[in-house]
C-alpha cells in the first residue's frame, strides 16, 4: 500500500478528545493522539499499524504537535521524508 493521501478521522468508539485514526484510501494506517503521559514539549503520540510500516522506518514516537505527528506517520507509511507532505491534507 502506498499512502498517496492521509486524512484524520475521529473514531466512533469510546475514544474522545484529541485522538484520531490516520486513514489512507479508507484504511486505517495509524493513530495519533494527545497524551498526558509525555513530557510537556512532546504531547502527541503517533503510531503506524504493523501491516503499513516501511522497513527501516520508525513506527511510533512522540511529536510536538498534531502536524508533526502526521508528518511522522506520512514518512513511516510512504518511506519518504515528510518535510512537505503534499498528499497529507492534515499536515
Amino acid at each position: 500500500m502506498t499512502a498517496d493521501h492521509l486524512v484524520l478521522k475521529r473514531p466512533t468508539d469510546h475514544r474522545t478528545g484529541d485522538d484520531f485514526d490516520v486513514m489512507s484510501g479508507g484504511v486505517a494506517v495509524g493513530r495519533i493522539y494527545k497524551t498526558v503521559l509525555a513530557r510537556n514539549d512532546v504531547t502527541w503520540l503517533w503510531s503506524i499499524f504493523i501491516e503499513h510500516r516501511k522497513r527501516g522506518r520508525l513506527y511510533k514516537g512522540y511529536a510536538v504537535d498534531r502536524e508533526d505527528a502526521m508528518r511522522a506517520v506520512w514518512g513511516g507509511v510512504t518511506g519518504r521524508i515528510a518535510g512537505s507532505a503534499a498528499g497529507c491534507n492534515a499536515c
